[in-house]
């Protein structure tokens, strides 16, 4: 599926909570981890808190963020086009969110632990389906 790539941000936003011996610089809210990703928004002890932007070669995640994990309302924007925009727990696509595939196609409803779950997909020939 062509959301992988969201998938694969979200880890990465999750190994900013170790920091992996990146450079901080907490009066400028920056981290630059060793995979060349940038890291820019609050800080606390050199770890994402708060609310900030993650960029890397696999997309952009913008959104809350809490113990260097996406936590709360964000938007993630895979290089493939998927776009996922809704809640996170602790790293994970998981409650209401709305999924949108490179083709058009799109899901709303409960997304849990990074999948699809309750809510209905809007097929890009204009078919819905709803999934229970």
């Amino acid at each position: 599926m062509k959301g992988l790539a969201i998938v694969g941000l979200m880890v990465m936003l999750t190994g900013c909570a170790t920091n992996h011996g990146a450079p901080i610089d907490d009066d400028l809210g920056k981290i630059t981890l060793p995979n060349g990703a940038t890291y820019v928004g609050d800080l606390v002890n050199g770890v994402p808190e708060g609310y900030g932007t993650l960029k890397s070669a696999e997309g952009t995640y913008t959104g809350a963020i809490q113990q260097g994990k996406a936590h709360g309302f964000g938007k993630t924007v895979s290089t493939d086009g998927a776009v996922y925009e809704g809640e996170h727990v602790m790293g994970e696509f998981h409650g209401r969110g709305k999924l949108t595939l490179s083709d058009g196609s799109f899901f709303i409803g409960q997304m849990r632990h990074n999948k699809v779950s309750k809510g209905t997909m809007f097929l890009n020939d204009g078919r819905a389906v709803d999934l229970r």
